[in-house]
């Protein structure tokens, strides 16, 4: 937490951080990169290049650096799902999901066209997606928006889903509830 303050940090990368430290490579790349990767979702490798006091402010909030006394982290019964759905509860009959071919913006109201080819108008809309989703639905998106949204760079992840319960929580209540 030292650098988080410290200006000299202000442009350090995390690999350039780690590799001026000496840290061991084994815990740099049997922990801290897998761990961060997994938090940000991009590779470890794409780790080394992320701001050394982003990611440090990260770990600090989280109580990710403490060895004792960490903070209990705990999950809501249902996912985000459930947090969705007790955000949306007032207005989920005028919520379209999944399914939106293109928005297109008119002087007094938005048109929306569903995966179905139905056009919705609509006053205001709220893009509750991914920016290059988002811009590739915005059929008439200026150059701000396309500035914006098309900063944004992803990367492919693979994940595997199982069931063994060797590699589960051990706390059952956890597990996936069967659909």
């Amino acid at each position: 937490p030292s650098i988080l303050n410290n200006p000299v940090f202000d442009r350090v990368t995390l690999g350039e951080y780690l590799a001026k430290e000496n840290y061991s490579d084994s815990f740099i790349n049997a922990h801290l990169l897998p761990m961060g990767a997994a938090i940000w979702s991009t590779t470890a490798s794409e780790m080394k290049a992320y701001p050394a006091q982003a990611f440090v402010r990260f770990f600090d909030s989280h109580g990710l650096l403490a060895l004792k006394a960490r903070p209990q982290w705990r999950t809501v019964d249902g996912g985000s799902r459930e947090y969705v759905n007790r955000l949306t509860e007032g207005f989920r009959s005028q919520i379209l999901f999944g399914g939106v071919k293109s928005i297109q913006r008119t002087t007094n109201k938005v048109l929306v066209e569903d995966a179905s080819g139905n056009l919705n108008s609509f006053d205001h809309v709220v893009l509750a997606t991914h920016a290059n989703e988002a811009l590739r639905i915005l059929s008439d998106s200026n150059q701000h928006e396309q500035a914006l949204l098309g900063r944004w760079q992803y990367t492919n992840n693979r994940a595997v889903l199982h069931c063994d319960p060797a590699f589960m929580p051990k706390r059952r209540r956890v597990w996936p509830k069967d659909e």
